[in-house]
C-alpha cells in the first residue's frame, strides 16, 4: 500500500517492521527498497524477523525468544533502536 507507506513516511523517522518469516527478501526488504525508491528525508528503517542462520527445532515459543521475536525481544529492540542517537 504505497499511500499508506507514503504518509508513514512522511510522519516518522523511525520505522520498524516485525515478520514472522525471513528477513531477506521479505515485508521488511520491500518497505526499504520502496523508501529507497523515494528520497524524500533520511529515515531510519529497522528490520526485524527471523535471520538468515540455522534456527534450532523447538517450540515456537522456545524459537521466538531464540531470535528475539518474543514480546520481551521485540520491546527491547524498540527501547534501543529509539534510544539512538540517529541524526
Amino acid at each position: 500500500d504505497k499511500e499508506l507507506l507514503d504518509d508513514i513516511f512522511s510522519n516518522y523517522n523511525i520505522i520498524i517492521t516485525v515478520e514472522d518469516g525471513v528477513l531477506l527478501g521479505g515485508f521488511g526488504s520491500a518497505v526499504l527498497e520502496y523508501e529507497n525508491s523515494k528520497k524524500d528525508k533520511p529515515l531510519k528503517i529497522v528490520c526485524l524477523g527471523v535471520p538468515d542462520v540455522f534456527v534450532e527445532h523447538g517450540n515456537i515459543d522456545e524459537l521466538y525468544e531464540s531470535i528475539n521475536l518474543d514480546e520481551s525481544g521485540i520491546l527491547k529492540s524498540i527501547e534501543r533502536i529509539t534510544n539512538e542517537n540517529i541524526y
